[in-house]
């Protein structure tokens, strides 16, 4: 079985706004995640924590999404990380920060075809997004203390890094531009 776990508890607070709820082309920002990784996974767990509410609201027609929410996100990623990866049952967990709106199916499906314990994307020697584990990876990820973080966790026990031919990997949201970015990349296909 083949899983997600989609990080999407920050407050989008050097947003200034809710991210995730941005619209592009009639779908929110999270939609847009989700498109990319929903028809090639089993289950997907989005860990909620500053806005939960608002997620449910958006993604309640999501069949295999299933929301859960992180109480201690104020700690940091890694805790949502950790609450993820502790709600699913997969062999093969996709990790991704909900505000990756880029990443194709076709990235989703090269990682899965180069399995290995931990499996990260590459463009031009840059690591990027989703980082995929398998269940034993998983559980020495729950063990690690919630300050850590899952680059550290990365650098610590080795990765096989899958060079890709697209910058999609490295696209996130943090800032205003980063959103205007993605959204153009979204409206011209």
């Amino acid at each position: 079985m083949i899983g997600a776990v989609i990080l999407a508890a920050g407050c989008s607070e050097r947003m200034g706004r809710f991210k995730l709820t941005l619209k592009v082309k009639g779908k929110t920002i999270i939609e847009h995640t989700l498109s990319g990784v929903y028809n090639v996974v089993d289950e997907i767990v989005v860990v909620g924590g500053c806005r939960t509410d608002e997620l449910k609201k958006v993604l309640k027609l999501y069949e295999k999404v299933r929301i859960v929410e992180n109480q201690d996100y104020k700690k940091g990623m890694f805790t949502s990380v950790k609450k993820g990866l502790s709600e699913t049952h997969s062999d093969y967990i996709f990790v991704v920060p909900a505000d990756c709106p880029l990443i194709s199916k076709r990235i989703y499906r090269l990682l899965l075809e180069n399995k290995n314990g931990i499996v990260v994307p590459s463009y031009k020697m840059r690591a990027g997004h989703p980082v995929l584990v398998n269940k034993y990876v998983k559980e020495l990820i729950l063990k690690e203390p919630d300050e850590f973080n899952l680059k550290e966790f990365i650098k610590k026990h080795g990765a096989k890094y899958v060079e890709v031919d697209t910058d999609e990997i490295l696209m996130d949201m943090d800032r205003p531009e980063d959103f205007e970015k993605i959204k153009e990349r979204i409206e011209n296909g």
